[in-house]
């Protein structure tokens, strides 16, 4: 089973923090109110997804990022780390069985990430 997502809008990447200091981090809340934006364009898939995860069984994410020419933008690997976060949030085993690629572009006038989620 086979799933494909697009998140418009600027790609935002995982933001490491100490336990603190992320609610005084702007970065850290412009990132999580980009998880909150995923998981509000999942939906009810999260709950699917996150089932399958519990029961130990292999899923591969694959993001691809579409980033604009403004000369900052966050690592792509940090975009899927994001992505993982917010689709396994509250799981029991987290993304642990979550395996995938990253990969990178550039398009000025469409920012975005794909994702695409597989039973491995």
């Amino acid at each position: 089973m086979s799933r494909f997502y697009v998140i418009p809008g600027k790609p935002v990447g995982y933001v490491r923090t100490t336990r603190t200091s992320k609610f005084h981090d702007p970065r850290y809340k412009k990132y999580a109110a980009y998880k909150g934006k995923i998981q509000l364009l999942l939906g009810v898939d999260i709950d699917f997804w996150k089932a399958h995860a519990a029961d130990k069984k292999k899923i591969r994410v694959t993001t691809f990022s579409y980033f604009e020419h403004d000369g900052s933008r966050p690592d792509a690997e940090n975009v899927q780390k994001g992505v993982c976060d917010a689709i396994f949030y509250k799981c029991k085993r987290g993304d642990r069985n979550v395996c995938g690629a990253y990969d990178f572009g550039f398009d000025k006038w469409n920012p975005r990430v794909e994702i695409r989620v597989e039973l491995a």
